[in-house]
């Protein structure tokens, strides 16, 4: 007798370890996978011609995928200060925030995607500038240790300089993003990269900026950094142009 009740005990416990696991997996595929990315560089002295130059700068975004939708938020910042051997206090010499959002699907090979952006800077003269891509992300390559993708794709931008100027126009965008496994086994050094290029329509007027990132893991969540920014641009009436480039060292923690 006990014998006989034994067996719909058991079979009931595996159906129930069963659908225990069945769920969990569901639980599994519906949390977003995150990808966080922090660094934050304090530099030293750099003097040039009796100049010194002292310059913080921080580069950080978050990936957040679920599903056919991803996200990436995305902030670069630099600031500097200019100190003279004739005068005491500073001079801020760079104040440059770039950040921009990303919204995508996860539709294959083609993605349609909307960019908003961003940016001010000092050394540029930029007081305010916004602009948006409406597109597509075209992946060339796409395996576990290389990517490399062509975005495409009008963007409206709006902007004022510190000269009284401003402009609202729309620009021809092109942008470049990879990122390639760079050792023997392509996961402990990779570098990054992640460029757009805007041109107007039938004017020269044009802008660039940038940035590219090389990573060598030193721990499994910690990586020594490399960071180069870049922008140059002729968009502002005056014909001038405009260029940066800044270079930092600093860790990065990755969930």
């Amino acid at each position: 007798m006990e014998n006989k009740n034994i067996f719909p005990f058991l079979a009931g416990l595996i159906f129930s370890l069963h659908v225990q696991k069945a769920h969990a997996s569901e639980y599994r595929d519906s949390v977003p996978k995150i990808d966080l990315h922090y660094m934050i560089s304090l530099s030293g002295n750099y003097t040039r011609n009796g100049y010194e130059q002292r310059m913080v700068s921080t580069n950080n975004y978050i990936t957040i995928q679920r599903g056919m939708v991803g996200f990436t938020q995305a902030l670069n910042y630099q600031y500097s200060v200019l100190k003279s051997p004739i005068s005491a206090p500073g001079m801020t010499f760079l104040n440059e925030l770039q950040m921009n959002s990303k919204i995508h699907l996860n539709t294959g090979k083609i993605e349609p995607l909307i960019i908003i952006g961003y940016e001010k800077s000092k050394y540029r003269s930029i007081i305010n500038r916004y602009f948006t891509i409406l597109g597509m992300d075209y992946k060339l390559v796409s395996t576990k240790s290389n990517h490399f993708s062509v975005i495409l794709g009008p963007s409206a931008e709006a902007a004022s300089y510190t000269d009284g100027t401003d402009y609202d126009h729309l620009f021809a965008s092109l942008g470049l993003r990879g990122m390639h496994g760079l050792d023997k086994h392509k996961s402990k050094l990779k570098l990054y990269y992640n460029t757009y290029f805007f041109r107007r329509f039938n004017e020269n007027r044009w802008r660039y900026q940038g940035v590219v990132t090389a990573m060598y893991q030193m721990l499994k969540p910690v990586y020594l950094t490399v960071n180069m920014n870049f922008s140059e641009e002729k968009i502002n009436k005056s014909d001038f142009y405009r260029k940066n480039t800044g270079i930092s060292f600093g860790l990065t923690y990755r969930m």
